[in-house]
C-alpha cells in the first residue's frame, strides 16, 4: 500500500476525464490567470499600450508554422522551424513559383527570338529580291558600290533619311540655278556693238594710212656734224650676219650715240 502512487493515479483521471469531455464536446471552464490580471494591472499603471507591447502568438493561427512580424528586424528561422512541414509547404510553393516564373520568362524570350529571325529572314529575302530585280549594271566605283548599299535599305530609318537626303539635293539645286535674266534692251546693245565696230575700223584706217616719215626723218638719215658708223656681226661660221647697229659720233662734240 505505501508503494501505490495516488498523484500519478489522479493525472492519468484528469487526462481520461479531459479525453471524455473532448469527445463529448464540453470544454473546460478558461481558468484566470493570475499572471495575466498582474500583466494589465500593470500596463493600465504604466500608461497607453503601444505597437510594441502587442505580441502575436503566430503558430496559434498559422498552425505551428512560424510567423514574421510586419515590422522589425527580420530573423532567419532555426533548423527547428524549417524542420516543420508548413515551413517545407511554404517553400516548395515558392519554388514552383520562381520555376513557373522563369519559364514563362524562358518562354517570352523564345519568342522574341523566333519573331527577330523571322524578321531579319524576311528583310534579307526582301533585299535579294529588290537586288535580283534592280540591279543590271553593277557599280565600278566604291563610291558608286556604298551608294548603292545605302539605296538597297528597306528599314524606316533609312528610308527616312534617304527621303530627307532627296529633299535637300532638291533644294540645293533649286538654290544654285541662276535668276532668270530680264529680257530687254536689245536695242541699245546693238548700238553698242555697232559703236566699238566704227572705233575699231577707225583706229585701223589711222595705222595703215598714217604718213610715212620723211628720209630725212629716218634712222639712216645724216646730220649735220655727225657721222654714222654700220657695225654688223656675222654668226660663228661667217656665213651670215646676225647683229647690225648704228652709231652716231658728233664729230664736234666727240659725243657717240646708239641710233638703232
Amino acid at each position: 500500500m505505501d508503494d501505490f502512487d495516488v498523484q500519478s493515479k489522479d493525472r492519468e483521471l484528469d487526462a481520461l476525464l479531459s479525453e471524455v469531455k473532448g469527445l463529448l464536446g464540453e470544454d473546460e471552464p478558461e481558468r484566470e490567470d493570475p499572471m495575466e490580471d498582474a500583466g494589465l494591472q500593470d500596463e493600465v499603471s504604466e500608461g497607453p499600450m503601444t505597437a510594441d507591447d502587442v505580441n502575436i502568438d503566430f503558430e496559434k493561427f498559422y498552425d505551428d508554422a512560424a510567423g514574421f512580424p510586419d515590422e522589425g528586424i527580420y530573423t532567419p528561422p532555426t533548423a527547428y522551424e524549417q524542420s516543420k512541414s508548413a515551413y517545407q509547404v511554404a517553400r516548395r510553393a515558392e519554388y514552383e513559383r520562381m520555376r513557373e516564373a522563369e519559364r514563362e520568362a524562358r518562354d517570352r524570350q523564345r519568342v522574341a527570338r523566333d519573331r527577330e529571325e523571322e524578321r531579319v529572314m524576311r528583310k534579307l529575302e526582301s533585299r535579294n529580291r529588290k537586288t535580283a530585280e534592280t540591279v543590271k549594271n553593277p557599280p565600278r566605283s566604291d563610291e558608286e558600290y556604298a551608294r548603292w548599299l545605302y539605296e538597297q535599305g528597306v528599314e524606316p530609318e533609312t528610308e527616312e533619311h534617304r527621303e530627307l537626303l532627296r529633299q535637300r539635293k532638291q533644294e540645293q539645286q533649286t538654290a544654285q540655278k541662276p535668276p532668270k535674266k530680264k529680257r530687254g534692251g536689245g536695242f541699245l546693245k546693238v548700238l553698242l556693238v555697232l559703236a566699238l565696230l566704227l572705233a575699231a575700223l577707225l583706229g585701223s584706217v589711222h595705222f595703215v594710212v598714217a604718213r610715212q616719215p620723211q628720209a630725212e626723218e629716218a634712222l639712216g638719215a645724216r646730220k649735220a656734224g655727225c657721222s654714222t658708223i654700220l657695225i654688223a656681226g656675222t654668226d660663228e661660221g661667217g656665213y651670215r650676219t646676225d647683229t647690225m647697229m648704228l652709231f652716231s659720233v658728233n664729230r664736234a662734240t666727240g659725243s657717240m650715240s646708239l641710233v638703232s
